[in-house]
């Protein structure tokens, strides 16, 4: 539900909004760096990280300005991909699977890397909702 809110940001923000920087960076990177945090985070265990968008230089972590620039059509695409990568990460999984160390990073259990996606996606969602509501722009409404 979580994921589906903040696919439904891209559709609710302006083009004009989507360039616009918030506290220096430009809205569409706190959707492009949530759904990259779940790239990097949700993907089968022993699978190599691939480049998030081959030949772009977008820094997910703001580590620094991107040298390109997504628009909200290559932002959905790569949601897509990304929710497919989750949905076959939840496949590989099972109860005793939930409990083991993450293969990324093993001070997390696979189930803490779960908890952490959802909590990081409902914060950037809320973030960015703020910044539609503040601009006159419909907001997601909240899925149950």
């Amino acid at each position: 539900m979580s994921f589906e809110m903040l696919q439904k940001i891209i559709d609710n923000c302006t083009e004009e909004l989507w360039f616009e920087k918030q506290h220096k960076i430009a809205f569409w990177r706190l959707v492009f760096h949530a759904l990259s945090g779940t790239h990097f985070w949700m993907r089968i265990h022993n699978v190599p990280f691939k480049e998030i968008i081959p030949g772009k230089n977008l820094y997910p972590d703001f580590d620094g300005e991107p040298e390109q620039i997504l628009q909200k059509d290559e932002l959905k695409v790569y949601g897509k991909n990304v929710k497919t990568g989750c949905e076959e990460y939840f496949k590989t999984l099972n109860d005793s699977l939930l409990c083991r160390k993450s293969a990324i990073y093993d001070s997390y259990t696979n189930m803490d890397v779960i908890l952490v996606q959802i909590r990081h996606i409902q914060y950037h969602t809320g973030q960015c909702n703020t910044i539609l509501k503040q601009k006159g722009i419909e907001t997601v409404k909240w899925i149950e």
